[in-house]
């Protein structure tokens, strides 16, 4: 095997990731009710209109690889890294966070119905094993993607 195709390879791998890591949890809110009562909601890329970009760039890479145009490796590789991690920013942000309109509606609940209802009481975040995995993902989709274009011809 060459030092080209074999750096089309990981780049390959990397885009195959990237596209696995869409459909992964990235954040993990546990919202414990009144009556003691969890329940556990995921927050993941897809399916949304963000996630569906990351989704294509990151086939674009496997396409690249396997058609061995290696010359828009780099540029896509690019492309796919700064919009996966800043979708993956966003999304992130978004998730861990409790808006105001949230609160609003669990205190209008609660003083419609009283303290009887089983309103939430407290949330959670934490950062699920997507996120992490999605971070490799994206550095490697930009390291492979310089790597295969500035690959010498065989």
């Amino acid at each position: 095997m060459t030092q080209a195709r074999f750096k089309g390879w990981l780049f390959f791998f990397s885009g195959l990731l990237l596209s696995v890591c869409c459909f992964l949890p990235i954040v993990k809110m546990v919202a414990t009710k009144q009556s003691g009562a969890k329940e556990t909601f995921y927050t993941k890329l897809m399916p949304s209109l963000p996630g569906f970009l990351v989704l294509m760039l990151a086939v674009a890479c496997c396409i690249i690889a396997l058609v061995g145009y290696k010359q828009g490796g780099a540029i896509v590789g690019t492309l796919a890294a700064l919009s996966g991690g800043g979708i993956l920013w966003y999304t992130s942000f978004t998730g861990t966070r409790t808006d105001y309109t949230t609160q609003a509606v669990d205190t209008i609940i609660s003083g419609v119905f009283g303290t009887n209802a089983d309103t939430i009481v407290d949330r959670t975040y934490s950062y699920s094993f997507g996120f992490y995995l999605m971070i490799i993902a994206v550095c490697l989709v930009l390291f492979t993607g310089f790597m295969y274009a500035l690959s010498e011809d065989d």
